[in-house]
């Protein structure tokens, strides 16, 4: 899909192939997207199978693909997912900090669900030298709220008719919550 369109965009986009960090690297770079969006380190048990990334596989490939200008987003909290080893968001949060991502994503427990402001809360409070964003459950009612915590929001299902995942965009939902945004600035 992204090969048959990415000419074109006229903005940037990103690549996510779903709980694959090193294919969505290769996609990016193949397909000149400016950020990838996953899970890139942690281990989580996921209702796709166990998720254990290795974080220096993830840069060296960026690096073989000479792609440092991919954005890498990593989600230390994804949705379909908990997380195995213990650690706290904010342990989680100073990880991606430390492997060098470019931003956090903090998800609710499914797409379309918001996030817990707690998460979002210990990740900011902790990484200082990235971007924290919310990655599910944003809507024009909440986002105003959201960005007062939130460097940024990943929005997809509040845009879709319905407020359903696979369902079709729905172009006034989109104008609603590109408006509330741009008021709570």
């Amino acid at each position: 899909m992204i090969g048959a369109v990415h000419d074109q965009l006229k903005i940037p986009y990103g690549v996510n192939l779903l709980w694959d960090p090193i294919a969505s690297i290769e996609a990016a770079s193949a397909s000149g997207a400016s950020f990838v969006r996953e899970v890139m380190c942690g281990s989580f048990a996921s209702d796709m199978g166990p998720l254990a990334p290795d974080p220096a596989l993830v840069a060296q490939t960026r690096t073989r693909l000479k792609a440092e200008h991919i954005a890498l987003f990593t989600n230390i909290v994804p949705e379909f997912a908990s997380a195995l080893e213990g650690r706290t968001v904010a342990q989680r949060a100073k990880a991606a900090e430390y492997f060098g991502f470019d931003a956090i994503l903090i998800s609710g427990p499914v797409a379309g669900v918001p996030f817990s402001n707690e998460d979002l809360l210990a990740a900011k409070e902790t990484a200082k030298k990235i971007p924290v964003f919310a990655n599910t459950g944003v809507n024009p009612t909440t986002i105003s709220d959201t960005l007062k915590i939130a460097d940024g929001v990943v929005a997809g299902s509040s845009m879709k008719v319905d407020g359903k995942t696979f369902n079709p965009v729905d172009p006034k939902r989109v104008i609603e919550l590109v408006t509330a945004a741009n008021k709570s600035r």
